[in-house]
């Protein structure tokens, strides 16, 4: 099966978005990142 950036992005779980600042972006992945290992 061949996989393009936009099939990933459609049937995955989770997205993050990179639309502001770096710093934004980075509390950002680790908000998720934390959000996502509390799940467990």
């Amino acid at each position: 099966m061949k996989w393009g950036m936009g099939q990933a992005m459609e049937t995955a779980d989770v997205t993050i978005d990179n639309t502001a600042s770096l710093k934004e972006f980075r509390q950002h992945v680790k908000d998720t990142v934390e959000r996502i290992n509390g799940q467990r």
